[in-house]
C-alpha cells in the first residue's frame, strides 16, 4: 500500500510538471479539488502500470521541464545577436530563386562565391559594412537574389 502512495504522488508531480510545460496552470493556482482529482488519477494510473514504466517518464518530463527552463532548445542555441537583415545590393548580379549560403558555422563557401561571380574580398566587405568583422563568428549567412543578405551569429 506504502508503495502505491509512492507511485501516485510520483505520478501526480508528473502531471503538474506537465501541465506547467504546457503553461496551462501553476502550482499555486491549483485548488484542492484539482490535487484530490489527480492524486486520484495518479493512483488509477499507478496500479495499472509499474514503478519501472513511471520513473524513465518522470525523468524525461522532469528533464524537459529544466531544458526550457534554463533556455537549452537542443541542438541550436539562442544568438546573443537578432539575425540581420541587410538592404538590398547596388550591384548586379546572378538573380537566384532560393537563398545561397555563402557562411555556414564560420566557414565560406567558395562555391556559391563563384556562382555569384564574386570573391572572398567581395563578402568581407559587405560584412563590414554590415558590422560583421570576424567570419567565424557567423554561422549563417545567404544572399537570397540580388536583394538582401541574412546573417545569423553564434
Amino acid at each position: 500500500m506504502d508503495a502505491m502512495i509512492v507511485r501516485a504522488a510520483a505520478t501526480y508531480a508528473a502531471l503538474v510538471l506537465i501541465k506547467q510545460y504546457k503553461n496551462e496552470t501553476t502550482q499555486t493556482q491549483q485548488g484542492p479539488f484539482e490535487l484530490a482529482l489527480a492524486l486520484f488519477a495518479g493512483e488509477a494510473i499507478a496500479a495499472f502500470w509499474s514503478l519501472w514504466v513511471l520513473l524513465p517518464i518522470f525523468l524525461l518530463v522532469i528533464a524537459a521541464v529544466l531544458k526550457r527552463k534554463t533556455g537549452e532548445s537542443g541542438k541550436l542555441q539562442h544568438t546573443s545577436k537578432p539575425p540581420t537583415v541587410a538592404p538590398p545590393l547596388q550591384k548586379e548580379g546572378p538573380a537566384l530563386a532560393m537563398p545561397l549560403p555563402l557562411i555556414i558555422d564560420g566557414t565560406i563557401q567558395h562555391d556559391h562565391l563563384r556562382e555569384l561571380r564574386q570573391t572572398e574580398l567581395w563578402l568581407r566587405q559587405q560584412l563590414r559594412k554590415l558590422g560583421y568583422r570576424d567570419i567565424k563568428k557567423i554561422a549563417y549567412c545567404s544572399l537570397k537574389g540580388k536583394e538582401s543578405f541574412f546573417i545569423d551569429s553564434f
